[in-house]
């Protein structure tokens, strides 16, 4: 019986040579265009075949377990990597709040500002009162959508109140810091 249409451009070399590709930190689109193919071929057949879609997501993971384990063996030995790596495991606890996000008083502020500018500009106050009603109404919108999306909550950005052992991890770390600055100097001193 013959078959008829075009041969697959992913044949069991080029699928195990993707695999490989993804296992060592490469994305998809990269070991598409290794292999001579786009990456809607690679989801197509990832679509088709079990076996090599459980393959490709086997070799994502792998690939993203050996990059945490370099990280923590280096966090064992070097402060940097592990402020790094804590900065990525609990943003909300450990990472530097954005300096480009709103606190509570900057966003009350603004609507205020709004708020007394509408009243001060419109005269008739049916449609002031229902200007400054949906301005309210747009503001308390605003700050639920702030409390429910994590990457923009305002508690990240203001500081929580820290535990006694939060507190200790903190000290030790500004020790661990100081140290490090003066061993810098003592070594700046000794090469002068």
């Amino acid at each position: 019986m013959s078959t008829t249409g075009r041969p697959r451009s992913l044949d069991e070399t080029k699928r195990r040579e993707v695999v490989a590709l993804i296992s060592v930190g490469l994305g998809l689109q990269d070991a598409a265009r290794y292999v001579g193919c786009s990456v809607s071929t690679l989801r197509r057949e990832m679509q088709r075949n079990a076996d090599f879609r459980q393959d490709v997501r086997s070799a994502e993971i792998r690939s993203q377990i050996d990059a945490l384990r370099a990280m923590r063996a280096a966090s064992a030995t070097h402060w940097r990597a592990a402020a790094w790596f804590l900065e990525r495991a609990n943003p909300r606890r450990f990472a530097r709040p954005s300096l480009r996000a709103f606190n509570s008083d900057e966003i009350q502020t603004v609507l205020d500002d709004v708020i007394t500018a509408a009243v001060d500009e419109i005269d008739d106050v049916e449609v002031r009162q229902r200007v400054v009603r949906r301005l309210a109404m747009a503001g308390n919108l605003a700050a639920r959508a702030l409390d429910t999306d994590a990457a923009h909550r305002l508690d990240a950005v203001l500081p929580a109140r820290k535990t006694a052992g939060e507190r200790e991890i903190d000290a030790v770390l500004k020790e661990i810091d100081d140290r490090s600055e003066e061993s810098r100097r003592i070594l700046r001193r000794g090469a002068a």
